[in-house]
């Protein structure tokens, strides 16, 4: 009796994950789709009162899942002509379509076979909802291989939009828009602005080739030294930003000093040229910044100064 009734509940309820497949497969969000799930609901519910309450067996009700299951076969070839009228013929309805004809011969099989010769068997419908499931499955499972190919694309493209291919930091496009989010809550953060200094020195007297080299070795030092803490930024030709949240966590002197020693340890060890990064940094302050626009300004200030103090050092000597 269980499995009877079994039987009867779940080709009732058939006909709902059809309709949301349907939907989903051919995106169609049109509200026909939830009016037919409620009806079907709605369905499903009398049935099963009228059963509790010993009114009407589930058996005499069968024709009201018949009915249910008619009316998604319509909705489906309506939507699917009127798609077809608009000329929104992709991939999924075409194999859709397929489905449905496929089917559609195999119970017609069984229909002649029954009529003509009074053969009861549905060996060719049950092929045809086979053939049916396995291709739709099949044609899903594809889509989403290639979806998971294109979002895969789709992060290396975002990753080459937003770094910088030199020195393969992050650009000057993946500051704006991380500062642009980190504005919003401003409180904690610190920003280091940093210049090379010399470089267009080293173009003019010694090549671009070992321009780039200071280039990237610039950027190597301020990277082992703050891309754990921090996110860095290449924002110019010879212009480097780091942004520090949480900054009250680490101790910056220190850093600093880490900073400066990775600096004087590379030129002791190569004499093409002496790297020189002056560097200066704000904190955002509440009482001093409206925004941190105004702490990014401090940060830039202190860094010319700090430029100007190492290239007049740097005469002296």
């Amino acid at each position: 009796v269980a499995s009877s009734y079994l039987s009867y509940i779940f080709l009732s309820i058939c006909p709902i994950p059809y309709a949301m497949f349907v939907r989903s497969y051919y995106q169609d969000e049109h509200k026909i789709w939830d009016i037919f799930c409620i009806a079907n609901i709605f369905q499903i519910t009398t049935c099963l009162l009228l059963q509790i309450f010993k009114i009407c067996d589930l058996r005499h009700t069968l024709w009201t899942t018949h009915v249910m299951l008619a009316i998604i076969i319509v909705i489906v070839a309506v939507r699917s002509i009127i798609r077809l009228k608009k000329g929104n013929i992709s991939e999924n309805i075409k194999t859709h379509l397929l489905c449905i004809i496929m089917c559609t011969i195999c119970i017609t099989i069984d229909l002649i076979l029954f009529s003509r010769y009074n053969i009861k068997s549905n060996i060719h419908s049950r092929f045809g909802f086979a053939l049916y499931i396995l291709q739709l499955g099949f044609s899903t499972i594809k889509e989403s291989i290639n979806l998971m190919q294109l979002g895969k694309k789709a992060d290396l493209y975002r990753n080459l939009a937003f770094t910088d291919q030199t020195t393969k930091l992050n650009n000057r496009t993946a500051f704006n828009a991380d500062f642009e989010q980190i504005s919003l809550n401003p409180d904690d953060v610190c920003i280091i602005n940093f210049d090379l200094n010399n470089l267009k020195k080293i173009n003019d007297t010694k090549g671009h080739a070992f321009g780039d080299l200071y280039i990237t070795s610039a950027a190597k030092i301020i990277s082992e030294t703050f891309s754990a803490y921090a996110n860095c930024y290449r924002v110019g030709g010879d212009e480097f930003i780091v942004i520090i949240t949480q900054s009250s966590n680490f101790d910056l002197p220190h850093l600093f000093h880490v900073f400066d020693s990775k600096i004087e340890d590379f030129n002791r060890s190569q004499e093409n040229f002496d790297l020189q990064i002056a560097y200066g940094f704000a904190c955002y302050d509440p009482k001093l910044d409206d925004s941190l626009n105004s702490t990014n300004a401090r940060a830039d200030k202190s860094m010319y100064k700090d430029k100007i103090n190492k290239k007049q050092q740097k005469q002296e000597i």
